[in-house]
Parts: structure tokens; sequence; C-alpha cells
């Protein structure tokens, strides 16, 4: 069974404002959507003991550095989809 990718605005804006543009944005983060998809709990970990918000890496691309993305797992029904929430530099001193 494969999970669905959602996105929240702020994760979209973050991503935009981070690549430039959402195009860029779509093809840096294209492997990571392709791996929740399959399996959300593989690479990634919990944002904090007993949180249900996820990080996932993003490698860097092109001249892009790498980000991070937090996610939530969302299971309505037989529907399961990760809810990208936000995006942020790796090397962002303010979000060690």
């Amino acid at each position: 069974m494969n999970f669905g990718i959602r996105w929240e605005p702020e994760c979209l804006d973050d991503l935009k404002r981070i690549c430039g543009n959402l195009e860029t944005a779509d093809a840096a983060v294209s492997d990571v959507d392709w791996r929740l998809s399959r399996n959300p709990l593989q690479g990634t970990w919990p944002l904090q003991r007993g949180s249900e918000l996820r990080l996932v890496w993003v490698k860097d691309y092109l001249e892009f550095p790498s980000v991070y993305m937090s996610f939530e797992i969302i299971t309505e029904g037989q529907n399961r989809y990760c809810l990208m929430k936000k995006a942020r530099l790796a090397n962002d001193p303010a979000t060690s």
C-alpha cells in the first residue's frame, strides 16, 4: 500500500524561498517524494520523542544546500498520506 504526498502551503513557500521557484524545488525533492510514498518510516526520524512529526533529509541539489522537511503521517480510512509541513535549510544555525 502506497502513501500519497500532500503539501501545506507553508512548506511550498519554504521550498520556493530556498530553491527560487517551485519547478526547481520539485526536482530537488522528487527522490524524497518517491521514498516517502513507498515507506515514510524508512530513512526518517521523529522530530522529538513521542512526536507525530517526522523529519526527512533532502540532499543538496545543483547549487542549493541540503534541506530538512517535517511531515506527519495521516490515515483517513483507507487513505494514507504524508502531509509535508515545513522545509528548513540543513545548515541553518537557528534550527539546531
